[in-house]
C-alpha cells in the first residue's frame, strides 16, 4: 500500500507539471515610461506585450519578453510619439520558437 501512495504522489506532481505548459500572456500598457517583463518556461506559450497602442503613443517605453522551451510565440508591439525613443528585447532559448517585433514612429531600437 506504502509504494501505490508513493506511486500515486509522483503521477500527481508529473500531471502537475504538465498542466503548467502552454501559458497565454497579453499585456497592454498605455502612457508613458513604462517599463513590462514577460518571462515564460515550458512549451507551447505565447507572449503578446502592447505598448503604445489604443490610439496614442508614449515615450520611454521598455518592453521585454524571455522565453525558455520549444514553440513558443512572441510578439512585441511599440508605437512611440515623434521622435520619442522606446526600448524592445525578445529572448528566446529553445527549438520551433518565433518571435515578432512591431515598432512605429520615434527612434525605437532593441
Amino acid at each position: 500500500m506504502k509504494k501505490l501512495l508513493t506511486l500515486s504522489t509522483a503521477l500527481l506532481f508529473t500531471a502537475g507539471a504538465a498542466f503548467a505548459q502552454s501559458n497565454d500572456a497579453t499585456l497592454t500598457q498605455t502612457g508613458d515610461d513604462n517599463d513590462a517583463t514577460v518571462e515564460q518556461i515550458g512549451s507551447g506559450n505565447s507572449a503578446e506585450l502592447n505598448q503604445g497602442f489604443s490610439g496614442q503613443g508614449q515615450d520611454g517605453a521598455l518592453g521585454d519578453i524571455s522565453q525558455d522551451g520549444t514553440d513558443n510565440s512572441a510578439t512585441l508591439n511599440q508605437r512611440a510619439w515623434g521622435d520619442d525613443d522606446n526600448e524592445h528585447y525578445i529572448d528566446q532559448v529553445g527549438e520551433g520558437n518565433s518571435a515578432s517585433i512591431n515598432a512605429f514612429n520615434g527612434n525605437n531600437y532593441g
